[in-house]
């Protein structure tokens, strides 16, 4: 292994340490979640004091789960991790440290990280190898303007367009990570999660998508785990001379305590895949490309709206009796349903529908007690709906498009093209 200075490498080490722990330990049954509520606990006490005592805010720091890696508590925890880090550094010169020890425990971290790096490959090759971090456009996606999207949103809808471009980034993830699982390939898998990486550490920049922090972590867990063979790949790349082997010892001895290693690590790899595998598949059934299309699937365009016998003639309007009730029209896909209002407004919300007595009702993701139910009928392309809509009477006739009456799902694959099509 390679000579580090001293400073960078305990800098190191403390830092991923703090970063990933209890990454180890996740995978144990018995102690995954005793771990894991030790440390959520100990930053749940630590990054408020620090937030409102030492930095003098006074809002309250939203710890709870968002969607989001990037709100102010992830900041504060990076800047907190990596103060901690320098403290630990720095004290840790006041004693004597053997240097075998030392480069142990450094050769065991970048194990750990090998792993944690490997396992995140995992989880998010896996999910755009079954077509589920980015999907198939939804109805929603394709009735909305690029003006209207957000950066991410465009992103999200330029990756899902194409299943087969979906499927080859997430081989590309699955495959860095499955080469940092050996030693003998540890570096091209180091190497090939780097580059992979960056692009992503990248768009999540370019497109504002809230996971940078995240992604910058593991784009630098990349580069550490090629540090033990930095001198050979800078021999190899920026040099051009030749390079020393890495002797790869066995880590026992003994064989049999070898072979017991490995066993484990297939076991642990194994259960790991088969287990995320699984749950793709059975999500793929759920709410991705295998999963059940509604009867009333499509994009609705409203034709007449009548509340209380009344018609609303002026379709720009966007508030009758105070209400606002003016829909443009009605999105129904696979597991829930959008309402288009001329006002720009659209409400995401569940859908159940019961063929048997025709009947159609939404409920408000965000508000559970705002609840459309009606009455169907269906003729063609043409949807009937009559109901309840804010104590209102409401009916409403709509007209159905269906996803080939969309250019963009058309135009398909051409290996020959005598003029672009860009529009």
């Amino acid at each position: 292994m390679n000579k580090l200075p001293t400073a960078f490498k305990r800098l190191v080490i403390f830092y991923f340490l703090i970063y990933i722990f209890p990454f180890p330990l996740d995978y144990l049954p018995l102690i995954k979640t005793y771990a894991s509520d030790i440390v959520q606990n100990f930053w749940h006490w630590i990054l408020p004091l620090v937030y409102e005592n030492i930095l003098g805010y006074e809002d309250q720091l939203v710890l709870n789960p968002t969607g989001s890696g990037d709100r102010v508590v992830d900041y504060l925890f990076f800047g907190v991790n990596l103060l901690l880090a320098i403290i630990l550094t720095t004290g840790s010169f006041l004693f004597r440290i053997e240097e075998k020890k030392e480069q142990k425990v450094f050769s065991y971290l970048i194990v750990a990280l090998r792993y944690y790096l490997a396992f995140n490959m995992f989880i998010y090759g896996l999910l755009k190898i079954f077509y589920l971090q980015f999907v198939q456009l939804s109805m929603f996606s394709l009735e909305q303007t690029f003006g209207n999207s957000s950066p991410m949103g465009l992103l999200w809808r330029f990756m899902g367009y194409s299943e087969p471009y979906t499927i080859f980034a997430g081989a590309l993830e699955l495959l860095g990570g499955l080469l940092l699982i050996w030693r003998r390939t540890k570096i091209l898998g180091g190497i090939m999660c780097f580059g992979v990486m960056l692009n992503v550490f990248v768009l999540n920049l370019a497109y504002d998508v809230p996971v940078k922090l995240f992604s910058f972590h593991l784009t630098i867990i990349s580069l550490v785990v090629l540090l033990p063979d930095y001198s050979n790949l800078a021999k190899l790349f920026i040099k051009n001379r030749p390079t020393v082997p890495n002797l790869l010892e066995p880590y026992f001895k003994v064989k049999k305590k070898e072979i017991t290693r490995l066993s484990l690590k297939y076991v642990l790899v194994g259960i790991v895949l088969i287990s995320w595998i699984k749950s793709d598949m059975e999500s793929q059934s759920e709410y991705g490309k295998r999963a059940p299309i509604p009867t009333l699937y499509g994009a609705y365009d409203v034709q007449l709206y009548t509340s209380n016998s009344d018609t609303l003639l002026n379709k720009t309007s966007t508030s009758f009796n105070g209400q606002m009730i003016a829909w443009k029209s009605l999105l129904i896909d696979k597991g829930y349903s959008r309402v288009i209002q001329y006002n720009g407004e659209n409400n995401p919300m569940k859908h159940e529908l019961d063929t048997l007595n025709q009947t159609f009702n939404m409920i408000s993701f965000s508000d559970t007690t705002k609840t459309y139910s009606f009455n169907y009928a269906k003729y063609g392309d043409r949807l009937n709906l009559d109901g309840i809509i804010n104590a209102d009477t409401v009916c409403l006739e709509l007209i159905r498009k269906d996803r080939k009456d969309y250019f963009i799902e058309n135009r398909g694959f051409h290996w020959i093209n005598d003029y672009p099509l860009n529009r």
